[in-house]
């Protein structure tokens, strides 16, 4: 398995090469490129009846204004439209999009262009109710310890000795939880974030709500064991030696002679930022327990919350995978959470307070936004009754919405991804979709048009027509990185792979261009280009919120 670059590492590579003005092939290459380019029509869906449904017909000759048709399954032409030229088009000479969006008799249609047909695009009332399964399939794989695995058997028993600190060399139950993404580290950050992620979710889809708790459970039993004194608090086990030896079953690590790997190593944390997110996914936990168990989560999460409030640190963990250098946000919703469990005034002042000195994002790893929503009735609780701060939420909701839908249609982009392209593209797909539709809730924005798009990307509407779900649709990743790959082909089923990339960054990655590949953005299937390729938790779960956001909207 070849080593991960950490976030920090690949954030420095991408800003030395992007001063350079370095890319992997130039735009006149492209442009030679494009001409053996088929011309095709990208479709996505399943869709609802009353969602977007936009075609993307990319092409080496000028098809704007001319007419389209959609027939049904008998060949029967059920709508007619003229194509709208779209200003981004790259590799292909040209681009331009067709709206159908009008049609909402359930069926399969096909999207015609001269000689031009589609892939099938299939419009069910039903349509992506399957999803949430799917994508839990990831976090029961990576379970870690004696949580039941789908693919592997009890792992990483002696899980974990303290490393450094008070507790230097001191061993505490540490087992359990998530294995993070395409290794075998624990990350708090990951793991908060995602139990968090998945217990709202739970109650915006009723239908898949139980799973989704159950699921969040095996990160709430982790966080418990990551505190296991009062003061130490944990923030990873493992660390980057689980790179060096390649990919293997986890259940043979505890077996290992190797150094920080059969007896793996705990770090303790003093990140503000990590604390408030554990905070938060333990006072989540709260809200929906009772008797004892509920007094012991809050308790849990009111240590976590006190600590971070007490450092207000940006101190980083050990091979900065997860660099975080801000805490107000995270901070801000673990304070939403306590007051929506406790009543307590000051979590309310608290929460307003870090708000309003917070950016708009919505991915791994900021959560601020959460906040705004929560207290602008959006995430299925009343609104703040304090007028002020309602005001604030519910303007920073909106403003983060529109900044989403900005991303994806300022240059007439015919895709629809409202995240800027960045690696782990999927993660800032998903999350900004969610902002959007979490918008809509409360009617802070028209439509979800680019949240619609942002499911149809993940699923095939993009330049590559490639679905970004292992073992789902009609052209998923087929060889991921992730430790699954020893076991057998196409696993893990449901991982969502982090997707394109800035090609500017990738010339160190990467020799040879993709076929689809534009001097923007490149993607590769390959499990060593783990840049494109890797899956996580984090991913899941930020589309698993966009799904079930979505599914909530008429």
């Amino acid at each position: 398995m070849n080593k991960r670059i950490t976030p920090q590492s690949r954030q420095q590579l991408l800003n030395i090469v992007s001063s350079l003005g370095l890319v992997l092939f130039s735009v006149t290459q492209f442009k030679a490129f494009a001409s053996t380019l088929p011309d095709v029509i990208r479709t996505g869906g399943p869709s609802k009846p009353h969602e977007a449904k936009i075609a993307v017909v990319v092409s080496k000759n000028l098809y704007a204004d001319k007419k389209f048709a959609v027939t049904n399954e008998k060949g029967v032409t059920v709508f007619t439209g003229k194509l709208k030229k779209a200003n981004i088009s790259e590799p292909w000479n040209y681009a331009a999009t067709a709206d159908f969006s009008e049609l909402t008799k359930p069926g399969r249609y096909t999207v015609q262009v001269e000689k031009i047909n589609s892939q099938p695009w299939h419009i069910d009332k039903n349509a992506g109710n399957d999803l949430i399964a799917i994508f839990l399939e990831l976090f029961v794989a990576n379970r870690d310890g004696y949580e039941p695995s789908s693919l592997h058997k009890p792992s990483h028993l002696h899980d974990a000795i303290v490393k450094g600190g008070r507790y230097d060399n001191k061993k505490f139950d540490l087992t359990g939880g998530w294995m993070d993404a395409g290794d075998q580290i624990h990350f708090t950050e990951t793991t908060a974030y995602s139990a968090i992620l998945l217990q709202i979710a739970a109650k915006f889809d009723p239908v898949n709500a139980k799973a989704l708790r159950k699921e969040a459970d095996v990160g709430i039993r982790w966080l418990l064991k990551a505190h296991p004194l009062p003061d130490l608090f944990i923030g990873q086990v493992g660390d980057m030696r689980d790179h060096g030896i390649g990919f293997r079953d986890p259940a043979i690590d505890d077996q290992s002679k190797l150094p920080g790997i059969g007896h793996r190593f705990a770090y303790t944390t003093v990140l503000s930022g990590l604390m408030g997110k554990a905070a938060a996914a333990l006072a989540l936990a709260a809200e929906r327990s009772t008797g004892k168990e509920r007094i012991h989560l809050l308790t849990q999460a009111q240590q976590w919350y006190q600590q971070g409030k007490t450092n207000q640190s940006a101190e980083q963990m050990p091979d900065h995978f997860y660099d975080n250098l801000t805490w107000h946000d995270d901070m801000s919703f673990a304070a939403a959470m306590l007051w929506r469990v406790t009543g307590d005034a000051q979590y309310h002042k608290d929460a307003y307070t870090y708000l309003d000195d917070n950016d708009h994002n919505l991915s791994v790893p900021a959560v601020g936004v959460l906040t705004a929503a929560d207290l602008c009735g959006a995430l299925g609780n009343m609104a703040t009754k304090d007028i002020k701060a309602r005001s604030l939420a519910c303007d920073f909701l909106q403003t983060a919405a529109q900044d989403a839908i900005s991303v994806a249609t300022v240059e007439n982009s015919p895709w629809g991804t409202p995240g800027r392209m960045g690696w782990g593209q999927v993660a800032l797909n998903g999350a900004h979709g969610a902002v959007i539709a979490l918008a809509k809730r409360v009617n802070l924005i028209k439509d979800a048009t680019v949240a619609v798009q942002a499911r149809d990307w993940l699923l095939g509407l993009n330049p590559w027509g490639s679905g970004f779900v292992v073992g789902y649709g009609l052209t998923p990743p087929s060889n991921p990185h992730h430790w699954a790959t020893v076991i057998g082909g196409n696993l893990p089923k449901g991982g969502i792979v982090s997707g394109p990339a800035p090609i500017s960054g990738m010339k160190i990655f990467k020799t040879s261009k993709e076929r689809f590949d534009s001097d923007r953005a490149t993607y590769s299937k390959k499990s060593e280009n783990y840049i494109t390729s890797e899956v996580g938790i984090g991913y899941n779960a930020n589309t698993i919120l966009l799904i079930t956001a979505l599914n909530t909207l008429k």
